[in-house]
């Protein structure tokens, strides 16, 4: 989605509604990336869960399809960098394992 606006004598210019995700700097552990580029429609996880290898932790839709995307290793989870609604392009961190 964009933004635009548009003052007499000037042409308009779409500017993005919001910045990409960025991995916070003070996370620590190890990120979990998205696989595939599309929008977390529900998030299965909040900090402090403990996880096994395999957990679900979020699905994505993406191209009307829908894709569970589970945890590479087990862990505790020291942050979640999304939320139900947000767009991700491959390679984002969804989330940060300890």
């Amino acid at each position: 989605s964009y933004q635009v606006s548009v003052s007499p004598g000037d042409s308009a210019a779409p500017v993005p509604a919001s910045p990409a995700l960025a991995p916070a700097a003070t996370a620590r552990g190890t990120p979990v990336p998205a696989p595939l580029a599309g929008t977390v429609i529900a998030l299965k996880v909040k900090p402090g869960d403990t996880l096994a290898a395999g957990d679900l932790i979020l699905i994505l839709e993406a191209m009307k399809m829908e894709t569970e995307v589970r945890t590479p290793r087990a862990g505790r989870i020291v942050a979640v960098a999304v939320k139900a609604g947000d767009s991700v392009r491959l390679g984002d961190r969804l989330l940060t394992l300890e």
